[in-house]
């Protein structure tokens, strides 16, 4: 489930405010520029996650499909986790 854009508008804004006041970043001028970065780097995440779960989806049902009978016991969930897994770490994506 993708987060609505508030939301990632209020987590962006904790994560720059608590880096900041813990003095483990500095923002020159104003924060909104820093929280519009976070809110990007995580749309861009969703993007990336979402797409994932599309090719995974894809070629699950593409080699259950050359499978044919042989595939009819199979765990398709299983097998698109499997696909998932391994393109997530293809990819360099964390999820």
């Amino acid at each position: 489930m993708r987060p609505s854009t508030q939301q990632l508008q209020t987590l962006a804004q904790s994560i720059v405010d608590d880096l900041v006041r813990a003095d483990f970043a500095t923002v020159p001028g104003s924060h909104a520029a820093a929280i519009t970065a976070v809110v990007q780097r995580f749309e861009a995440y969703f993007k990336a996650v979402h797409q994932l779960d599309a090719d995974a989806e894809r070629l699950a049902d593409e080699q259950l499909r050359s499978l044919g009978r042989q595939g009819a016991g199979l765990d398709r969930h299983k097998i698109v986790m499997m696909i998932r897994e391994k393109l997530a770490k293809e990819k360099g994506i964390p999820v």
